[in-house]
Order: structure tokens, then C-alpha cells, then sequence
């Protein structure tokens, strides 16, 4: 990589919050002979470019005080620092949509943590053949309107050397236009593959935009996927994306002669993933991420000559911005698909502990409180029978018995009212609204509308997200007049639980999220794919609302 003007590298300036991560990206910079300098948040970051403007800016997303993207949307509005090249960088606000954000908003890049560090020096250097470029060009330029002003000086004197100076003005100027255009286009390439949500669409997005920059009439994107499926086409010049090729032989030589990311080119051959026409050259670039080929660009033509340096750095340039979000893409459908499988054991096993409750009640309630019964008749019958003996500690062996029905009868409800299963969801909210008036004296009101019984994953849900709620209702609310609402429609069910008692800051407790009661219920609703939402402040009661919808879907993460 060229160095910057006086032989020294460019500066970049690091802003992270977490010392051990800016320390490790301040090292692994100064080792490949930048110019570092740090910051920890937003403010040191605006105190360190009011004196020197560095090259790039490496701004974390998430700052103690301030937001990564406002703080790029502030310099960017700044007419100094407009032209200052910002990287945002983050290992947690990753989603495709903030990306689009921070680039919408000015930044001129977006990297996803966590990165190799090959990886991130190849996106660094990339931004800084940008910079470099745009540095050339104002050079140039500058070079330029003082040799024109020079001559326009002599122009009575030095005529012809005038004319062959404008002559040479307008062949810069011309190659000049024609360096912008590229640069140009391959930001707008970058732009368009990191707003793609897709591999398929990553793809679509280059290929448009290759097209252009250079005129070649083959451009087709494969993604390399093992066996058996080998090869996948992500998108072509005829629109046929349902191709695959099997890895055979030729392509496992191919694989090798493209394994260290060095492009190939090929003269007067057929496509080497299949198709019967011969094109006169033909250049496969290796897509590579994370030292892994997992893809290739193929570009051909009919032209006599082959794609010169200059197309073939274009060509190399896209296929790294395309390598970095095809990977991105693979990673983003691992991610959801382990997600997904997540959350349907994390289903499961509350099926599971459901079944268990419903079993314990029942042995509690059909077989122990049998026996204990039983063992209360025999009682009373000894009782009678010894009439005219002490039989005062045999009565107080009934007590004890009669104690210990009466708490497998609370044990058995409480691990699973078998009012739930026989007669609904309505009548369960009923019968608990009434033991808990009973227990507590809660004033509490109940208001539904009529609907049909729900899947009994949504009742024993809803039922138990009200269980708790009511818990933390008298444990907190005391004697507060308190509201059960519950409304069902064609495709969502809402609960909600309200109370006029002293209330909390919601906001704190959900971060600290240090309640089994709260974290529960947020991970009932969020398995059933709904939410749990509590508004509250101190001073103004509470309200916490469960939207669940009566049907649990999933998407599935798309196909390459």
C-alpha cells in the first residue's frame, strides 16, 4: 500500500468506550505503521478534531455518552469536518436495517464486529484507497488551476504554449473524470451490497452496478456451498438463478488455482459452472471471508483483447465488498435459524413443565389426598370407638391430617388448576381473581370480552403471566384498586393488568431485569412471539400488557 504524502501512513483516530478494545485496535493499526490516536466517548472524540483532522475516524456505534450515528450526522453536517472519512464499527447493533442507517446518515462504511483482523485491515485499506484517491484528485486539480493560471499570465507571449497547455488540462481533466467515475462506482457498489439483506440480493445489487463500470456481457455470481450441492448461482446475465453445479473434478482444480484470492483468467473456454457458449476471455475472481472461499465472481467477454489492469482491480475490489456480505448473509441465517431452534426447545421444555405440574396435581389431589382421607375416616372412627378414653391426641392427629389436606389441596391448585383444563381459560381467571380477593382483600375488577377457548399454550400462558402479575400486585400495590382486562380478536390476544399503587421505575427495572417474576413473563410472551410491556412510575401504579399472537409463526431465514 503506497504511503501518504511524506512518507508517513495515514492517522486514524479510534473511538471506543471499552479500553481493551481500543487498545487492541490502537496496536494492531500501529503495527501495519499508522498514526494512532484514542478516545473513550463522544466528548474526547469532539476535543481531539477540533485541532487535527485525521484520515479516518473509527467511531463505535454504542458511547457512554452520545450515539456513534448522531455523533456522525453532527460531523458530517460540519463544514470542516464534511469531508472527514467515518467508519462506524459495532458488535452488537448489527442488524442489515442500522447499517443502512449509518450509511443513510453520511458514514462511509459500516463494519460488524466480531472481524478477523485480516479482514478489518482489507476494509481499512480499502477506505483508504478511497481517501488516498480523493486527496489525488484535489491535488490534481490544484496542480491544474495553477498551471492554467500561468499560462492565461504569458498568453500574449507564449500562444502555442498556451494551446498545448490546454490540451494537456483537458486530457487530465478527462482522466480525471474517468478516475472519479470509478470511484464513484465502486462506492455506490459498496453502498448497494451493504443495503442488501440478502445473499441473492447482494449479488443482483453487484452485478447491476458492475455493469456500469465495465461493459462485459457474462457477469454471474456462484456460491459455494460443499457437497452435495456444490456450487449455487446467485445471479446471472440471462435472470436464471435456479442453477447449481456439483463439485466435480475441474472445479476442485479450479478451487486450487484460486485458493491464495488471486483472480484467474481464461481464454476461448466455456464457463467452467456449466452453458455451451464460448466466450474469447473470461476472469473468475475468488470471493473470500474469513480465509474461506465461499464464492466467486465470473466476468467474460467477446472483446479481442482481455480485461486490461485496470478493469481486473475493479473486478478484484468488488469481489472483497461482495465476499464480506455474503458472508454476513451466511452468518445472519445461522444466527436466526439457531434462534429459531431456541426458542422451540425453550417451548418445549415449558410443555414439558406444564405436563409435570398437571401430573403432580393430580397424584397430589387423586392419590395423596385419598390416602389422607382415608387416614381421617379411620381416625374419627378410633375416635368414637375409644369414647370413653383420652382420646386427645388422637384429635390431634386429625388436626394435623386436616392441616395437611388442606395445604396438598393449595399445593395441587397451585401447581396446576385442573379448572384451567375442564372449563376454560375464563373460569380460571375467575376462580384465581376470587382466591386472591379472599387471600389478600384486593379490590380487583375483571373485564373480557367472549371468544371460543384458545390453544392451550396461549391459556395456560395468558393464565400464568396473570398468576404472577397478581403476586407482585398484592406484594407491592396492596390495598390499590386493581383491573384484569383480557381481549381476544381473530388473530391476537391481549392481557393486561393494572393498578393504582405506588409504582416503579419500568425503566430500570427492565434493564436490571433481576425478577424471576418479570424475566418469566417476558420469556413466555417472547417464546409465543408476542411481548410483554410494563409502563410505570413512581407514584402513578403500574400496567403490564401481554399481546400474544394466537398463532406462532417463525420466518425462516432465506435461502442464498
Amino acid at each position: 500500500m503506497p504511503a501518504a504524502p511524506g512518507n508517513q501512513r495515514e492517522t486514524i483516530l479510534v473511538v471506543d468506550d471499552n479500553p481493551i478494545t481500543r487498545l487492541a485496535l490502537a496496536e494492531l493499526f500501529r503495527d501495519q505503521g499508522f498514526a494512532v490516536t484514542e478516545c473513550g466517548d463522544g466528548a474526547e472524540c469532539r476535543a481531539a478534531l477540533r485541532g487535527d483532522i485525521p484520515d479516518l475516524l473509527l467511531l463505535d456505534v454504542q458511547l457512554p455518552d452520545v450515539n456513534g450515528m448522531d455523533l456522525c450526522r453532527e460531523f458530517k453536517a460540519n463544514e470542516r469536518l464534511a469531508n472527514l472519512f467515518i467508519c462506524l464499527i459495532s458488535s452488537s447493533v448489527i442488524e442489515p436495517d442500522r447499517q443502512i442507517e449509518g450509511l443513510d446518515i453520511g458514514a462511509d462504511s459500516y463494519i460488524v464486529r466480531p472481524i478477523p483482523d485480516r479482514e478489518l485491515l482489507a476494509r481499512i485499506e480499502a477506505l483508504f484507497r478511497i481517501v488516498r484517491a480523493e486527496h489525488a484528485l484535489r491535488e490534481a486539480n490544484e496542480v491544474l488551476e495553477q498551471k492554467v493560471a500561468a499560462r492565461t499570465a504569458d498568453l500574449a507571449k507564449v500562444n502555442t504554449s498556451l494551446r498545448e497547455e490546454v490540451r494537456t488540462r483537458r486530457d487530465a481533466e478527462e482522466a480525471l473524470q474517468r478516475l472519479n467515475l470509478r470511484l464513484q462506482g465502486l462506492h455506490s457498489i459498496d453502498q448497494a451490497i451493504l443495503r442488501s439483506l440478502s445473499a441473492r440480493n447482494a449479488a443482483q445489487a453487484a452485478t447491476e452496478n458492475i455493469r456500469k463500470l465495465l461493459t462485459v456481457p457474462l457477469t454471474e455470481v456462484w456460491s459455494l456451498h460443499g457437497e452435495p450441492d456444490g456450487f449455487i448461482c446467485l445471479t446471472g446475465s440471462d435472470g436464471d438463478t435456479n442453477r447449481s453445479c456439483p463439485l466435480d473434478g475441474d472445479l476442485f482444480d479450479l478451487l486450487d488455482r484460486i485458493v491464495d484470492g488471486e483472480h484467474l483468467q481464461m481464454s476461448d473456454a466455456a464457463s467452467p459452472f456449466g452453458g455451451t457458449e464460448s466466450w474469447r476471455h473470461i476472469a473468475i475472481f475468488p470471493l473470500v471471508a474469513a480465509e474461506q472461499t465461499i464464492g466467486v465472481l465470473l466476468l467474460g467477454t467477446n472483446e479481442p483483447r482481455p480485461l486490461n489492469h485496470e478493469e481486473l482491480k475493479i473486478g478484484n475490489e468488488i469481489g472483497r465488498s461482495l465476499a464480506v456480505t455474503l458472508n454476513l448473509a451466511n452468518l445472519f441465517i445461522e444466527v436466526n435459524d439457531a434462534r429459531e431452534r431456541t426458542r422451540q426447545l425453550s417451548r418445549r421444555i415449558l410443555d414439558i413443565q406444564e405436563e409435570e405440574r398437571r401430573f403432580l396435581s393430580r397424584e397430589l389431589h387423586d392419590e395423596i389426598g385419598q390416602h389422607l382421607t382415608g387416614m381421617k375416616a379411620m381416625l374419627d372412627a378410633s375416635i368414637k370407638q375409644l369414647a370413653d378414653q383420652d382420646t386427645e391426641e388422637l384429635r390431634k392427629v386429625v388436626q394435623i391430617v386436616n392441616d395437611l389436606m388442606g395445604r396438598v389441596r393449595q399445593l395441587s391448585i397451585d401447581l396446576r388448576p385442573q379448572m384451567l383444563d375442564e372449563l376454560g381459560l375464563i373460569k380460571a381467571l375467575e376462580w384465581q381473581l376470587t382466591r386472591v380477593r379472599e387471600q389478600s382483600r384486593l379490590d380487583i375488577s375483571f373485564f373480557h370480552n367472549e371468544f371460543e377457548r384458545l390453544p392451550p399454550h396461549i391459556e395456560i400462558a395468558i393464565f400464568r403471566i396473570v398468576q404472577e402479575a397478581l403476586t407482585n400486585v398484592t406484594r407491592h400495590a396492596k390495598d390499590a384498586p386493581s383491573e384484569v382486562r383480557l381481549f381476544v380478536d381473530e388473530d391476537r390476544c391481549r392481557v393486561q393488568i393494572q393498578d393504582s399503587g405506588p409504582g416503579f421505575d419500568a425503566t430500570a427495572k427492565l434493564n436490571g431485569m433481576r425478577t424471576a417474576g418479570l424475566s418469566g413473563m417476558t420469556e413466555r410472551a417472547a417464546l409465543l412471539g408476542g411481548e410483554l410491556i410494563i409502563e410505570s412510575e413512581p407514584g402513578n401504579g403500574a400496567c403490564l400488557t401481554a399481546d400474544l399472537p394466537l398463532t406462532i409463526t417463525s420466518a425462516p431465514a432465506e435461502n442464498p
